[in-house]
C-alpha cells in the first residue's frame, strides 16, 4: 500500500461573486458523500429491516488560517458570498501539471465561519459547501495558472462506456483580459490528428467557473486536452475533466 500525504494540495473555490485560490490559507479539507437510504421493508422480508438506496447528497468543509488582508481568504470569501453557487475542486497532489487527479464539484455555500480562536493563537476560518451535483473524480486537463491561448498536453483517460458520462469543469479566478474560450477535445491518438470537440464552455471575460452539462457515452477515444483562445491579455484559469456512472 502506498498511503498519500497531503502536503501541497491545491484547493479552489470558484464563482462569480467571490472566491478563489485558497491553497495558501487552507489547512484542512473534507468532501464526503452519502447515499441516503430508503426504507422498503415489507412482508416476506425475513424479519430483517430492508433499505433502497435513495437520493445521494455530497457536503465538504474546508478549513485554514484567516488573512485579513486585501487579497487575503477573509477578502475572497465573506458572510455576504453564503446562499451562491460555486465550483469546488481539490487536486491532492498539488494539480500543477496535466493528468494530475482531481475532485470536483458544484454547490451551494452553506456555512462560513470569518475566523475564530482564543487569545495568542491563530485565527481560523471554515466554511462549508453541499453539492447539488455529482462529485466527481477525474484528471487536471489544464492547471490553475495565468496563460494567453493554449493547446493543452494530452492527457489518457479511459470511457465514457454506454453506461458513463462524461463531465467538463471550467474555473476562471483571475481575468486581466477578454474573451477567453475553452473547449475540450478528444482524439483516438495522442498526436491529435482527428480531434473531437465533446465541450465548448461559453466565451468569458470575467472570474467565475462553468459546469458543463455532461456527455453520454460510449467514447472510445482515449486521449483528451483543453485548448484556448484568448482576445486580449491573459486568464488564470483551470480546466478539468472526469468519468462518472449515469444515474
Amino acid at each position: 500500500m502506498a498511503a498519500h500525504v497531503l502536503t501541497n494540495a491545491q484547493v479552489v473555490l470558484s464563482g462569480s461573486t467571490g472566491g478563489g485560490d485558497l491553497t495558501p490559507f487552507s489547512g484542512q479539507i473534507s468532501m464526503m458523500g452519502k447515499a441516503n437510504q430508503v426504507d422498503v421493508t415489507a412482508f416476506g422480508s425475513g424479519g430483517f429491516q430492508q433499505f433502497a438506496p435513495g437520493i445521494e447528497t455530497f457536503t465538504h468543509t474546508l478549513s485554514g488560517f484567516s488573512d485579513m488582508s486585501a487579497t487575503g481568504v477573509n477578502s475572497l470569501v465573506t458572510a455576504a458570498n453564503l446562499g451562491n453557487q460555486y465550483g469546488l475542486y481539490c487536486a491532492p497532489q498539488g494539480g500543477a501539471t496535466a493528468g494530475d487527479p482531481v475532485i470536483f464539484t458544484r454547490g451551494i455555500l452553506s456555512e462560513f465561519a470569518p475566523f475564530g480562536g482564543g487569545i495568542g493563537e491563530a485565527s481560523k476560518f471554515s466554511m462549508g459547501l453541499t453539492s447539488d451535483t455529482a462529485l466527481i473524480d477525474g484528471y487536471v486537463l489544464a492547471p490553475l495558472v495565468s496563460r494567453g491561448a493554449l493547446t493543452g498536453t494530452s492527457v489518457t483517460m479511459t470511457g465514457p462506456t454506454a453506461t458513463q458520462k462524461v463531465y467538463a469543469a471550467l474555473y476562471v479566478t483571475g481575468a486581466v483580459g477578454t474573451g477567453l474560450t475553452v473547449t475540450i477535445q478528444s482524439a483516438p491518438l495522442s498526436n491529435f490528428a482527428s480531434p473531437t470537440t465533446r465541450f465548448t464552455f461559453t466565451a468569458t471575460s470575467a472570474t467565475g467557473f462553468q459546469w458543463a452539462a455532461p456527455v453520454s457515452g460510449a467514447i472510445t477515444d482515449g486521449f483528451w486536452r483543453a485548448v484556448a483562445t484568448v482576445t486580449t491579455s491573459t486568464f488564470t484559469w483551470a480546466a478539468h475533466i472526469g468519468v462518472l456512472n449515469n444515474s
